[in-house]
Formats: C-alpha cells, structure tokens, sequence
C-alpha cells in the first residue's frame, strides 16, 4: 500500500529527529523546527553540485513546496554521512540551522528549511545516481556566485584599464556587506559572524539580472554572545596558530622575510590567470580564515564582535584595490605555512599598505577597522554611517541618497532578539 504524502512527512522528521538526538540539549531546538521547517527529500531534484568542502556538500536543486506553491531554485548543503557520527561538527549543524532561522534581512541569505536521512535519487548533468543523504540545508539559490569569483577576475585584469568592476560597484557591496553586519551586531543578544571572508559573500541578481547584491552566507561558526546587551562579553579561540616544529626556525624566518616583503608590496606577480589563482588551499582556522583573522583571535585572547570589524576590514580591502590576499601571499611562496605566518605578522601590527587607488575617505574607514586594538575599532553602526556619508558625497548634485538600493535601508525591527 502506497504511503501518502502525510505519512512520509511525519516518517522523515521522525528519523530525523532520531538522528539529531546525539546533540542532546541542541536537538531539541532542531527538532522543535522540523514540524513546520522540515523538507522532505523527494521535494528536490539534484541538478548539479556546485560547492563542497570538508564536512559538507551544496547541490543546485529544484524544490516543489508541498503546499503547491511555486518550484524554485535552492542550494542544498548536505552534512557528509561521516559528519553525522561527530558529534561536535553536527552540533555546528544545528546551531546553524537554528541561528538562520531567526536572520532576516534583505543581506542575510534566506534560509528555507531543513531536511533528512535515506536513499534519494538524484540527477546531474551527466547520469543517474543514487546516494545516500545525509542531514541537509535548506536555503535560496545566489546566482550570481560568491564575490571571491568577482576578485579574482578583477585580478586578472589588474594591468589593464579595463576593470571587471568600478569602484562604485565595490563602494556597493561593501556597503550591503555594513548593512548585513549591523543586523547582526544590533540584534539582541548580538551575533558574532567570525567567518568573514569573500567566498562567504553570495551574490543575488536583482533588477532583472542588471545589478548583484551581495549577502552573509555560510554561519556555521556563528555565535550568540551571552549577557544581556553582549557588549562585554568575549569569547576564546578553541585552538591558537602554532609554528610547525618541523619547518624549522630558519624555514620559519626565511618564509616570514617572504611574507613581509609581500605585504609590503615587494616580489608581487606580475602577470596572473584565473589558472594560477584558482586553487584551494586549506587557510581556514576554526574560527575563521588566517587573511581575515583579527590579532586577538590569532594571539587566543578573548574577543567579541569587534573581531567582525577587522575582517570587515579585510573584506573592504580586498574588494577596493581588486586583489585577494591570499592569493598574492600564498601564491608567491608556494608555501601554505605562509598563511599562519602572515597571520602572525598581523597580530604582531604589520598591515597591508593602503593605496593612492582607494579614496581618503575610504582608506580612513579601513585603518579604523584594521585597529590592533579592538576597543579602537568603530562600531558597525559608525561605519554604516561613514559609508553612506561618503557614497552621498560621490552622487551628482540633485540627487537623492539611493542607499535604500544599496541595501542600506533601516531593517524594520533593527534590535531584533534572538531567542
């Protein structure tokens, strides 16, 4: 006798729930959600996959709304089976799911709902195939990719005058990158994003394909500040960076000489392709990549969302003068270790230095950000400010701030709280 629709529902958030029980006190919020958020497998169709990592794969597929409603495009993030035997990774699971459950904001990518366990046939370009899936994401699909796509390409075309991007629309994202991060530093209590970075930046067409919207993606490492206002509370790195004992110290000093040299603009490549430049490298620490990690979270002293601000200023940097720095670090040496050491150097007060290219204005903001100090760093609500400030300056006289469409429009209900 055929199961109805009803039926496998319940089925699927059951095992579900079985599932989820290994996370103990965060399980509960989990399976709290699935009654109403629960997606069951059979409602998408794989179209292909377009990400994956360690712990977890993001498939394009076609979701039909059990309610009838309109098939769209989503991204699936699929929990790898062996991730759902740790127990810590898959605790980072749930706390993701139930913290983008709670964001919403025009620059926060939109969550959809959460699904569960058991054969799936799914299709890609080339066959059929049939899996086994695992604990899965739900959220909507950016189609115009991740903004580290856009860098690279603007790098590629860094010796001639015809750019990918304008300033402008760098000035832009930059600006709804601001707005997505206020959100989270004003709710109540706030929350600390930590994995700032460009590939963390998704891209959503508007306008009819015309413009790209940049949104914060990707909070599995996300974290709710305790206390009421959250303001004095900090948190601490799980793990430091520590020198590995068999490079070497005078390994150690000649690549530390390298990256120096690099930072200060001595040794860049001169000419670049997106074949030399698109490669992984492993950069990322529990908390955050190396190239966007401030000096307290390096040095495993306690931090709060101020460490938000020094990425942000990172992000700000790479976006204005059109280059990745770990591209241009790690690439050169040909030496992963060098992200490590690079992070060292900053936490010990070096800096990129910032060009003529990036208006006074601009360059003021990122220096700010870019504070050793965490308690100099502005506050996000400060640069919100000093960016549409600026961005009003550079538009024609007569016209009117269009900071709405830069994602800078006040979010109703901006001191949310997070419950």
């Amino acid at each position: 006798m055929a199961m109805d629709s009803s039926q496998s529902r319940t089925g699927g958030i059951r095992k579900l729930r079985s599932k989820l029980s290994i996370t103990s006190s965060s399980s509960s919020t989990l399976s709290d959600m699935t009654n109403k958020d629960y997606i069951h497998p059979e409602s998408l169709i794989t179209m292909r996959q377009i990400g994956e990592g360690a712990f977890a794969t993001v498939d394009l597929c076609k979701y039909n709304p059990p309610d009838g409603g309109k098939q769209e495009l989503v991204a699936v993030k699929r929990l790898r089976p062996s991730i759902l035997k740790d127990k810590t990774e898959l605790q980072l699971f749930v706390g993701e799911t139930k913290l983008l459950k709670k964001l919403k904001h025009r620059n926060i990518v939109r969550y959809i709902g959460v699904g569960g366990l058991g054969s799936l046939s799914l299709m890609n370009l080339n066959s059929a195939r049939k899996v086994l899936s695992s604990t899965f994401l739900v959220q909507e699909y950016m189609e115009g990719g991740n903004l580290r796509s856009q860098v690279l390409k603007q790098m590629c075309r860094t010796h001639t005058k015809n750019k990918y991007y304008s300033q402008k629309q760098a000035l832009e994202w930059i600006m709804q990158i601001a707005a997505g991060l206020k959100y989270l530093h004003t709710l109540r209590p706030k929350v600390v994003w930590r994995d700032a970075k460009l590939e963390n930046i998704l891209l959503r067409k508007v306008e009819g394909g015309k413009k790209l919207e940049a949104c914060l993606a990707d909070f599995g490492l996300s974290v709710v500040l305790p206390g009421p206002q959250g303001d004095e509370s900090s948190l601490n790195l799980r793990k430091s960076i520590k020198a590995n004992k068999s490079t070497g110290d005078a390994g150690l000093d000649s690549l530390a000489s390298k990256v120096s040299g690099i930072m200060h603009g001595q040794g860049l490549q001169s000419n670049l392709s997106m074949a030399s430049m698109d490669e992984s490298f492993d950069l990322t620490g529990r908390t955050g990549s190396y190239f966007y990690m401030a000096p307290e979270v390096v040095e495993n002293k306690p931090y709060n969302e101020k460490a938000d601000i020094f990425s942000f200023g990172c992000l700000m940097y790479e976006l204005l003068t059109g280059a990745i720095t770990s591209q241009v670090v790690v690439g050169p040496t040909g030496n992963v270790r060098a992200a490590e050491v690079y992070a060292a150097q900053v936490a010990s007060g070096e800096r990129r230095p910032l060009p003529d290219s990036i208006p006074e204005a601009l360059r003021q903001i990122i220096a700010d950000c870019w504070a050793q100090d965490p308690k100099a760093r502005p506050k996000i609500r400060a640069v919100v400010d000093r960016l549409a400030k600026f961005h009003e300056s550079q538009q024609p006289a007569g016209k009117g701030n269009d900071g709405a469409k830069n994602g800078m429009a006040r979010p109703k209900g901006s001191c949310c709280t997070v419950m």
